[in-house]
């Protein structure tokens, strides 16, 4: 019975022996049939781990070569995107140029024919670039004080004629009260635009011209005009100080006299008015900017 037991226990183990060469003793150890089980075990999941990581391995592969291409896809839409943002703005820009200008001439009475267009509207000169439409309103919204300047009329299809409307606004401030020609029930005529501003507010002229008088009116207080191209006169009233002297040639944003509170003026601010050919007309028409109200 115990020779049996014996047998059985030898036989769940084995026995490894290492016989080195020449004459020295030889070494042997035993090792249970579970430790092989075990180290069987160990080996085949870690083969079937190295082959799972190696496919996942190549999957990810796949995945970041994907994500590297959408990543460049998507830089180049980006800048695709800004190109037509850009190309929206200049339309935008243009569309209000258009809009401004037969505003300008249905108000003076020149056909729309006779308005030069920026060539940006037509033509193959690419569009994300500086093009015409840009320096067609550096002109406008520029002049030079230093520039001869004609009083008499002329032609009304020039460039410099666009270059002489009064079309800025005189005074950063905002408006009280506006053109009212023939009056109300509420209010009398107001033959121009008041723009409320604190006292000392820079008034710039509106457009290239010559101070034609600087005076004193018991309404209007101190009061600077300025004649320009084509018939055109501008008034700046309640002035509290002149900066200009009749005779001088003015550029367009030039600083002509500061805001007041003279003459019969409740309150510091510029009285603004546009006389065209002798007879008043609304300066709201004239102001390239849009976002006077």
């Amino acid at each position: 019975m115990s020779k049996k037991a014996k047998k059985k226990k030898t036989t769940n183990r084995y026995t490894v022996m290492l016989v080195p060469e020449g004459n020295e003793k030889t070494f042997s150890f035993g090792i249970h049939r579970n430790f092989l089980s075990i180290i069987a075990a160990a080996v085949l999941i870690f083969a079937l781990g190295v082959t799972v990581l190696l496919f996942k391995a190549g999957d990810i592969g796949l995945k970041l070569q994907l994500v590297r291409f959408l990543r460049e896809e998507n830089t180049q839409l980006r800048k695709e995107n800004e190109q037509l943002q850009n190309l929206a703005s200049k339309v935008d820009s243009m569309m209000h140029l258009i809009v401004y200008l037969e505003r300008i001439g249905t108000a003076i009475g020149v056909e729309s024919h006779e308005i030069p267009v920026p060539s940006a509207l037509g033509g193959d000169q690419s569009i994300f670039t500086k093009d015409p439409h840009d320096h067609f309103l550096d002109d406008l919204r520029g002049g030079s004080a230093g520039e001869e300047i004609e009083l008499s009329n002329g032609p009304r299809s020039r460039p410099d004629y666009l270059a002489s409307i009064p079309n800025i606004r005189p005074v950063e401030g905002w408006i009280t009260k506006k053109f009212n020609p023939n009056g109300s029930d509420n209010e009398g005529i107001h033959n121009g635009v008041d723009f409320a501003a604190p006292t000392g507010t820079l008034i710039r002229a509106t457009a290239p011209g010559i101070v034609d008088s600087v005076m004193h009116d018991t309404y209007f207080g101190l009061m600077i005009s300025v004649k320009h191209k084509y018939g055109f006169t501008t008034r700046y009233a309640h002035c509290s100080q002149i900066l200009a002297n009749p005779g001088d040639r003015v550029g367009r944003g030039q600083t002509l006299a500061l805001v007041g509170n003279t003459g019969r003026s409740s309150a510091p601010h510029l009285h603004y008015e546009i006389l065209r050919d002798g007879a008043h007309v609304n300066p709201l028409k004239y102001i390239l900017d849009q976002g006077v109200q």
